[in-house]
């Protein structure tokens, strides 16, 4: 029993060590009217890492440091019909980042569309 206990206790304080690490950046998605973008995608350029926004354009991610390639990470946001932006970040590990992103239509990439 005692071991199980200090397992637990071993794996949380581990898990807490490693959130204390990363670098989170959060924010809203919206359109140029200000209405919330659902499901837009947000990614580090380059990983794995990545999230979807909620019905409220609201999104979080969580970056350790080991995580990007040098001195910055580059994190893209793209949805269907609107102009693809990306944002470039220093790597900091303490760091809070809050970065409210405005997404415009593409038209030329509307033009494109067919829909049946």
């Amino acid at each position: 029993m005692k071991s199980i206990l200090r397992w637990t206790l071993f794996l949380g304080v581990l898990l807490f060590c490693q959130s204390l690490s990363a670098q989170s950046i959060s924010g809203i998605i919206t359109d140029e009217f200000e209405m919330p973008l659902p499901g837009v995608s947000v990614y580090v350029k380059g990983t794995s890492i990545g999230t979807v926004t909620g019905f409220d354009g609201l999104y979080s991610l969580q970056v350790n440091a080991g995580d990007a390639a040098g001195d910055s990470l580059t994190v893209v946001y793209s949805y269907v019909g609107y102009a693809t932006q990306e944002y470039t970040y220093a790597v900091d590990p303490e760091a809070r980042h809050t970065r409210n992103v405005i997404l415009g239509e593409d038209v030329e990439t509307l033009e494109e569309f067919v829909v049946v």
